[in-house]
């Protein structure tokens, strides 16, 4: 279920529009299984996904957290950086806000001709878990730094570098889901799994109501007809009555 976090800043317009771009095959399992899929934070490609920046004074503001916990008799990462803790044991849902389609979005997240954005808001997003208690899920929008100049306050919370993004991601505009130490892999606040059993979770598949995530449905740019008139068949099987349409990238100028 949704759960606010005063670190974790939504939207200020909840009715603002989010869209999830996938290839066909991850639109199919979304609908068959009502599952979105939580990928484990250091499974996203980014070297930087969840790290801390490289300053003189976030190194020092990381070293009085590690202070702080040895202090209070807690040191549940070992010799393991707190923060590669963090990202082992943290899993996100990524959104791109934004009024209006990406051609940007559609070439890097879908293959040619094959993919699917579903349009959303936030506050279906946050609606389309109410059936799901077995873990808080926050979310929040990402902020986009210099990691060379700027810090992340982790001694507020340690959470906050899943929340930070290099400058170069702005065009993302990422709204993001985030469950942290799920229920199903750390059972006991005090004894962590073993270290092969968390690498071989790459990811979670969480129940949602896709009737009340999705708003609509756009198929990639020059999809072939058959393709959308499948996708029609498919969703109307599953109980999804939601509008399909064709990229308005696909749109004809006026000359």
């Amino acid at each position: 279920m949704y759960e606010t976090n005063p670190d974790f800043f939504p939207p200020k317009d909840k009715n603002v529009k989010i869209w999830r771009y996938m290839d066909i095959t991850k639109f199919l399992f979304l609908l068959e299984k009502k599952s979105l899929y939580f990928s484990r934070a250091d499974c996203l490609g980014d070297p930087f996904e969840g790290s801390i920046p490289s300053t003189k004074e976030q190194i020092n503001l990381t070293e009085l957290v590690k202070q702080e916990a040895r202090l209070k008799g807690f040191n549940p990462v070992g010799i393991t950086p707190i923060h590669e803790f963090i990202r082992k044991c943290s899993f996100v849902c990524s959104f791109h806000m934004n009024e209006y389609e990406s051609a940007a979005l559609w070439s890097i997240y879908t293959k040619a001709h094959q993919g699917v954005a579903i349009q959303s808001t936030f506050s279906k997003l946050c609606d389309c878990f109410n059936e799901y208690s077995d873990n808080p899920i926050r979310i929040g929008m990402m902020n986009y730094i210099d990691y060379t100049t700027e810090t992340i306050p982790i001694f507020k919370n340690a959470f906050l570098p899943l929340l930070h993004k290099r400058k170069s991601f702005e065009y993302e505009k990422e709204l993001r889901a985030t469950i942290s130490f799920p229920n199903e892999l750390y059972p006991s606040a005090h004894v962590a799994p073993p270290n092969e059993f968390i690498n071989s979770i790459r990811g979670l598949d969480i129940p949602v109501d896709p009737n009340i995530l999705i708003e609509q449905i756009y198929v990639a740019p020059t999809t072939e007809k058959w393709i959308k008139e499948l996708l029609v068949d498919i969703t109307s099987k599953n109980g999804l009555d939601k509008p399909i349409e064709q990229s308005r990238l696909d749109a004809i100028p006026i000359l």
